[in-house]
């Protein structure tokens, strides 16, 4: 049903899921929730036009449903754009069941005056989009328009999108001539129709069937040919990247600031017929803290085509931060490109908050893909990402953000694992800690995975894990960024892959202090544990070093996360398992606010 389930029904004829890469074509949105709604029912004017570029891109609606997409669309006619998809603005699924179609997101205008009774020049314009860079929509999916006649207190469709032969964003225009739309108090609406598909693969669904929509534009004065609107407008947020990464540990770049290079991505589009010069184009740097005085990079003046784009794509420029005593560097980043007074000022400046922090990233922030190993033959498999160093230091932990997935409610445990570099792949294993779990209800924000101890590490290293469960981990996928080969699998015999997929995974490594942030992690500190035998045929023997508790749990997990064994014992204890099932298992043992935890294999 979705794409990623091509590669799993190769494998459903033969009886068994083979294991495998895969990709989920499904990740995260930016929550409107933070952008308030003015319900206060105020009538707008003509012209009226909404990009979703204003500080407040919801300042015109009633409602804030959908979220606002960044580079999870291909090519837009202006940066920002509405993102309908599957989850509301809390990220919680709309759906109640699988298999299940059902109406979505909301976005509905405020009153507008179309009160002209002698004109016949009032268009309705808008650009949409099926897909962008994230998950087709299906044939009983839709994106729907509705406008509002208000003496008959009524809503009546005018416009259904449903298969489509194209992902690229399609102009929509038409004359508005009924009068009992032309009235004071017209409003219109789009909503979306989602499906979420079958239960057979829950760990594989995720976010699903998004539409995006722009550029709306409804005024008089306009004809069938006005195709074109003189603006000239940033199509996405400006990159600023460090080398290969989007972000540095700040204390490792004020090391080697002097010899690093500073790329910019920007890109622009000329939604005008005619050609367009850009008069100049400048970034305002400003510390949040103001410590540093404001800095400007001016990037130059270009002229642009009509109904063209301008791209300056990793282009060097000769430019360092500040360097600070701080641990970190918070500033704001203000893009403006000058034109002329007919461009919309909004989409013509683009503010941003930057902070360069305690981690190596090279994705921005936001998935559009979620990937990991799936499939028979992938427990106790390992996947890594590469990363460079600026210098030798300790890893203190790892940051990732994984997908919200659609009622896949079983616990999912993995061990966080480092290792050394040979010949570009991963070697030998630097260190390994488990007992960390995976919160696949979250959307949005990233968790903290806290090592037991600091871990040196320098030039090239990778993070991973190691998977103690066939299901998918869906890590969030950046898909701006290339970079195939920083990521490598192995599941047979410690032979390291590259990866057949490209972007990266949203999984960083952290360098210095994480007590700030949240740790959703299980402590394993001063708890010391023997296991034997492991493999283990019958008896299991249990010895904890430390007593620091008057009780202690012992509980035993399948590899589905479906607790099979518990008891409670206060010093040294055996367990008999002669009557489970040969296979891997995850063992966990409880002592005070102190966890252990081991993978196990019953013969």
């Amino acid at each position: 049903m979705k794409q990623f389930f091509f590669f799993v029904i190769l494998f459903i004829v033969a009886g068994v899921i083979s294991a495998q890469e895969v990709i989920t074509f499904a990740g995260s949105n930016n929550s409107a929730v933070d952008f308030p709604v003015d319900k206060s029912n105020d009538t707008l004017s003509l012209p009226f036009f909404s990009d979703f570029s204003e500080t407040n891109p919801f300042k015109y609606y009633l409602n804030n449903d959908v979220s606002i997409a960044t580079f999870q669309t291909i090519y837009p006619p202006s940066v920002y754009a509405a993102m309908f998809d599957a989850t509301n603005n809390e990220g919680d699924f709309y759906a109640s069941n699988y298999n299940q179609s059902i109406v979505a997101d909301f976005l509905t205008s405020k009153p507008i005056n179309l009160f002209f009774p002698t004109d016949t020049t009032i268009y309705f314009s808008f650009f949409y989009e099926p897909q962008g860079r994230l998950d087709a929509p299906e044939a009983t999916d839709s994106l729907v328009l509705q406008f509002y006649a208000p003496n008959q207190q009524k809503w009546e469709t005018v416009w259904i999108a449903t298969n489509y032969t194209t992902v690229e964003f399609q102009l929509v225009k038409f004359k508005i001539s009924d009068t009992a739309f032309l009235q004071n108090g017209f409003q219109y609406r789009f909503y979306n129709r989602i499906s979420m598909p079958s239960n057979t693969h829950p760990s594989l669904v995720s976010n699903c069937d998004y539409w995006f929509v722009d550029y709306i534009y409804l005024n008089k004065g306009r004809s069938f040919n006005d195709n074109s609107k003189r603006d000239v407008a940033f199509q996405y947020p400006t990159i600023l990247k460090i080398d290969d990464y989007f972000n540095v540990p700040y204390s490792h770049y004020k090391d080697v600031f002097g010899s690093v290079n500073h790329n910019i991505r920007l890109r622009l589009r000329n939604n005008d017929d005619n050609i367009r010069e850009v008069d100049s184009m400048y970034i305002v740097f400003s510390d949040k803290n103001n410590v540093f005085p404001n800095d400007t990079l001016y990037l130059g003046s270009y002229p642009i085509t009509g109904n063209n784009t301008l791209s300056l794509f990793n282009q060097n420029i000769s430019f360092n931060l500040p360097i600070q005593t701080s641990d970190d560097l918070n500033f704001e980043m203000k893009t403006v490109l000058i034109t002329d007074t007919y461009d919309s000022t909004s989409n013509n400046n683009i503010v941003q908050t930057k902070k360069i922090g305690t981690t190596y990233a090279y994705d921005d922030g936001t998935a559009e893909n979620g990937y990991g190993l799936y499939g028979d033959g992938t427990i106790f498999s390992y996947v890594a990402q590469q990363y460079v160093s600026y210098k030798e230091d300790q890893i203190t932990g790892i940051k990732a953000y994984f997908n919200k997935t659609f009622k896949f409610e079983q616990p999912f445990y993995f061990y966080a694992v480092v290792w050394d570099n040979l010949n570009g792949k991963p070697y030998s294993v630097v260190y390994e800690q488990g007992g960390f779990e995976i919160d696949h209800d979250n959307l949005n924000n990233f968790q903290f995975f806290e090592f037991d101890e600091p871990i040196s590490v320098s030039d090239t290293f990778y993070i991973g894990w190691m998977k103690t469960a066939e299901e998918l981990m869906n890590i969030g996928l950046d898909m701006n960024f290339a970079q195939q080969n920083k990521k490598f699998y192995s599941i047979y015999n410690g032979i390291w892959t590259e990866s057949l997929f490209g972007g990266v995974m949203m999984m960083q490594p952290i360098f210095g202090d994480i007590n700030q942030a949240h740790i959703s992690v299980i402590d394993n500190s001063d708890l010391s544990v023997h296991l034997y035998p492991n493999p283990v045929s019958d008896i299991l023997n249990i010895e904890i070093n430390q007593q620091n508790s008057n009780y202690k749990q012992v509980s035993i997990f399948d590899l589905s996360g479906r607790e099979i064994f518990s008891q409670t014992f206060d010093d040294n204890t055996t367990i008999d398992l002669s009557g489970v099932a040969p296979g891997f298992y995850l063992l966990k043992i409880n002592s005070g606010n102190k966890t252990f935890s081991n993978k196990i294999i019953i013969k």
